[in-house]
């Protein structure tokens, strides 16, 4: 890579993130890919069994002769178009033997829609040190957690929007790179209604006795930095 691409990124003190894997490569997952190949990543691992779809074209950077494609392949010949040293594996499904296979992996985004697959990640996660992150979007609220979320498609506690807009993916796209740099970042709420940042979600009694739930939009912020050293809480400074 040209080393004047970066220069003026490397003069904030902002390195490369290196060797992550992106599980789910959709309304989020593609613009995880992105923004990490832009900021100088030199290995994403790439995790999607589905094939482009015409509803997905309102979301991701793909064209319409990308329709019945596997995401991955066509998101691995955006990434070495746009970045022709990066190193892009696409994996396919994960599943625990994939993922093992995976090679080495600094960090995980779990960009998936289905609670089952997002635990099963989570536990592998868990079992094999890898830092582990989920970046969800239901409608216009946004969440980036350490956790599972809990929004689905599949079984348990579902999606209660299930019509998609293109910002809210791009933002919780945005927040999981953020987190990459500052882990202790959460980020909860709708972004139509002022987002949460840096700090815990307030939990009802019903998700304290849930291991995974959605994370409801109960506090507003003004002021928001989206400087990823710094976030505002009501107006007052938080520098960290």
């Amino acid at each position: 890579m040209n080393n004047e691409i970066l220069d003026r990124q490397n003069r904030l003190g902002i390195s490369p993130k290196n060797n992550i894997a992106i599980v789910g490569c959709g309304g989020i997952g593609v613009w995880v890919a992105l923004f990490l190949a832009l900021s100088g990543s030199n290995r994403l691992i790439l995790y999607d069994h589905d094939r482009v779809e015409f509803s997905n074209l309102a979301r991701i950077p793909f064209q319409e002769e990308d329709v019945n494609k596997p995401k991955v392949e066509v998101l691995a010949s955006l990434l070495s178009l746009l970045r022709p040293s990066l190193n892009v594996e696409a994996m396919g499904k994960a599943t625990e033997l994939t993922l093992s296979t995976g090679g080495l992996m600094e960090s995980l985004i779990d960009c998936t829609d289905n609670v089952e697959t997002q635990l099963m990640i989570w536990k592998w996660c868990e079992k094999t040190n890898v830092p582990y992150m989920k970046a969800g979007y239901d409608g216009t609220l946004v969440t980036v957690t350490s956790t599972p979320s809990g929004w689905s498609t599949g079984s348990g506690v579902g999606y209660t929007i299930t019509p998609s807009w293109v910002i809210p993916a791009v933002m919780a796209a945005c927040g999981a790179v953020m987190k990459l740099y500052k882990p202790e970042l959460e980020i909860n709420g709708d972004i139509l209604d002022g987002v949460r940042y840096g700090q815990e979600p307030v939990k009802t009694e019903k998700q304290k006795a849930d291991p995974v739930y959605p994370l409801p939009p109960n506090s507003r912020l003004s002021n928001i930095s989206l400087d990823y050293r710094t976030y505002e809480l009501g107006g007052r400074n938080e520098s960290q």
